[in-house]
């Protein structure tokens, strides 16, 4: 059987539904407090390790800078490799 896009997207909307409702509201909450909670200590050690923390972690992102734009690319770069 082929499966088209929109077969495999319904599906993982039903995975999504699944753990929504297996999680309930507090559950919910309590996933997205706990990703802040560890995007905010991650932005901790960078910003120890010398990273400049260019945003306000308010969910889960983080977003850091290495002395300068060359070193950060080849941070990348050396991370990805």
């Amino acid at each position: 059987m082929l499966y088209t896009t929109e077969m495999l997207r319904r599906a993982r909307a039903i995975d999504l539904w699944v753990t929504l409702k297996g999680l309930g509201k507090q559950g919910v909450s309590e996933l997205v407090w706990e990703l802040h909670q560890k995007a905010v200590y991650f932005s901790e050690l960078l910003k120890e390790a010398g990273f400049e923390i260019l945003n306000d972690v308010v969910f889960n992102q983080v977003l850091a800078r290495y002395e300068s734009d060359e070193k950060t690319s080849k941070l990348i770069k050396e991370i990805q490799e």
